[in-house]
């Protein structure tokens, strides 16, 4: 990933999921709480390198063929 890849692209979304992560991993240090640690880790990935899976986002899309049946993998 360039510098330039990185520092564009910013959505309201990229910045509520690096804001969370942080926020999430931040408290998950105060209480040692190894699961939310591992959730805001998670959550700050996912705003730095841009990967997301929702409803408004085609990273995961499932591939249909004529019949309506999934297609083997």
């Amino acid at each position: 990933m360039s510098r330039q890849e990185f520092f564009s692209n910013w959505n309201f979304l990229r910045i509520i999921r690096l804001v969370a992560g942080i926020s999430i991993l931040v408290y998950g240090y105060r209480q040692m709480d190894w699961l939310l640690i591992m959730i805001g880790t998670t959550f700050g990935i996912m705003a730095i390198v841009n990967s997301q899976c929702g409803p408004f986002s085609n990273s995961c899309k499932v591939e249909y063929n004529k019949k309506g049946e999934h297609e083997p993998s």
